[in-house]
């Protein structure tokens, strides 16, 4: 109850996923180790929430006997892409060709993007419109995963018809679309 999960404000999350220790239910066990996850849109603020744990725990077990260890990885770094960026621009040229309206959101995702963006190569995430994500609630409604289909068959298509320079055809897009 120390530790605030969930939510932690409008751009960080922090969970525990499993606890595990011991051996039998009548015995206190000899160690225990908990697992969890901290997604946040800053890099600096997911730290942040890592260290507010490993202060409360050395707090909290101080003058016990017990011994505590952090042990953490950085799957994906967070990022952002500016409105200019040539994938962006490529995108909304994309879902215009097809009548959508594209749309620019903040998820706490992880995902190819989130590697390629930290390798120095400006990359869309791209969803299908997921409903309830990473609950047992989670679903898809097939119109937009239909749509999603054609956006990405589209911009493959213009791609290859621009030579695989990663260019901005929109012109090529619309011919696309049209047909």
């Amino acid at each position: 109850a120390a530790l605030p999960l969930g939510r932690l404000d409008a751009g960080t999350t922090r969970n525990v996923g499993s606890i595990e220790g011991g051996s039998v239910k009548n015995a206190v066990p000899d160690q225990c180790s908990v697992q969890g996850e901290i997604r946040s849109f800053s890099h600096d603020r997911a730290m942040a929430a890592l260290r507010e744990i490993e202060t409360l725990a050395r707090d909290r077990l101080a003058g016990s006997g017990a011994a505590f260890e952090l042990r953490h990885q950085v799957h994906f770094r967070s990022f952002t892409l500016p409105e200019s960026a040539a994938p962006l621009r490529y995108f909304d040229a994309a879902c215009r060709g097809l009548g959508i309206a594209p749309q620019h959101v903040e998820t706490f995702g992880g995902s190819d993007a989130n590697v390629l963006n930290a390798l120095g190569i400006p990359t869309v995430p791209i969803s299908c419109g997921m409903y309830n994500c990473h609950s047992t609630a989670e679903y898809a409604l097939l119109p937009d995963i239909l749509n999603c289909a054609a956006l990405i068959s589209l911009l493959i298509r213009t791609e290859s018809d621009a030579g695989g320079t990663a260019g901005i055809a929109p012109e090529a897009i619309k011919k696309e679309a049209a047909e």
